[in-house]
């Protein structure tokens, strides 16, 4: 199975020095979208806004993919 590597992106840099097997593109997919979902359910709700990027690396180190989420609460007066 081919070995991806997802490096986050939240205001800091983790990259993935690790990697994770997965089946195929669409498995590293799925991967990188959970990932993201968890890490945007543990945040703190105090805040206004929320990105956070993760890009994703096959064995080469050549990415393949890049994921985003960003979330604004944008007050009106």
């Amino acid at each position: 199975m081919p070995l991806y590597f997802f490096d986050v992106h939240d205001g800091k840099i983790v990259p993935d020095e690790v990697g994770t097997e997965l089946a195929d593109l669409d498995a590293a997919r799925d991967f990188a979208c959970h990932m993201v979902l968890r890490m945007t359910a543990s945040m703190s709700l105090r805040r206004d806004g929320v990105q956070i990027r993760v890009n994703v690396r096959d064995a080469g180190g050549a990415r393949v993919m890049t994921g985003t989420l960003m979330f604004l609460i944008e007050k009106t007066e």
